[in-house]
């Protein structure tokens, strides 16, 4: 504060300064917290309402997409409850994986689990299919070596077009 050659010059006067100065600063701290104390605590409590109001926006942004999603695939809890699902997530290409596990756009959960309906349909559909027409040619097929006109429990198309011809006979 003071220099010492002035406190050794003037001992009298260096002491009543520092008391001053002191004091002073002192005061002006005193001052400063008294100004910073409630600007901290407003800072504080803004903080928290954003973090409050961020919470609540996030919130209602994921139940608006839950519901956009449910609107658009009915049946979508039941599909991401069920183990098949993410058997066949696991056996896509990493883009569509990423889209299941770590994205969180509502296009992607879309896309994802159309891409599954569509594929989890078509394939209920060959094996219903096969399964008719494994029922129709019996047990006597073999594949290739049999008798003419045989066909083989292998040629889904032989036997469904041989189906068809059965039914419209």
């Amino acid at each position: 504060m003071l220099s010492d050659e002035f406190a050794e010059d003037y001992p009298d006067v260096a002491e009543v300064l520092k008391k001053s100065l002191g004091t002073g600063l002192g005061k002006i701290q005193q001052s400063v917290d008294s100004i910073a104390d409630p600007l901290k605590s407003m800072v504080d409590n803004q903080l928290e309402d954003n973090q409050i109001a961020l919470q609540e926006q996030e919130n209602f942004e994921l139940e608006q997409n839950k519901s956009t999603l449910k609107s658009m695939i009915p049946d979508v809890e039941t599909i991401i409850k069920n183990d098949a699902f993410w058997s066949w997530v696991d056996t896509q290409p990493d883009g569509v994986r990423r889209m299941a596990k770590d994205s969180d756009s509502l296009e992607d959960a879309a896309f994802v689990l159309q891409q599954y309906k569509s594929q989890s349909a078509a394939q209920a559909i060959k094996k219903r299919r096969s399964t008719q027409l494994s029922a129709l040619s019996g047990p006597s097929s073999t594949r290739g070596g049999g008798r003419s006109g045989e066909l083989s429990s292998d040629d889904e198309d032989a036997m469904f077009n041989e189906a068809v011809r059965q039914m419209e006979s």
